[in-house]
């Protein structure tokens, strides 16, 4: 079975990994488009900034 590339909304040690480069900032910023991967980021930075 081949690796996930996007990871599960829950797991929250996959976030952490990666959104190591900016979990020391006080803000992020991110542009979105409205497709399906910037839909598939924003879910994803919701959900690692929402268990911090």
């Amino acid at each position: 079975m081949p690796a996930r590339l996007t990871p599960k909304l829950d797991d929250a040690a996959a976030l952490d990994q990666l959104f190591a480069a900016v979990a020391g900032e006080q803000a992020i910023g991110l542009a979105v488009s409205g497709g399906a991967d910037s839909s598939a980021l924003l879910l994803l930075a919701h959900s690692w900034a929402s268990s911090r």
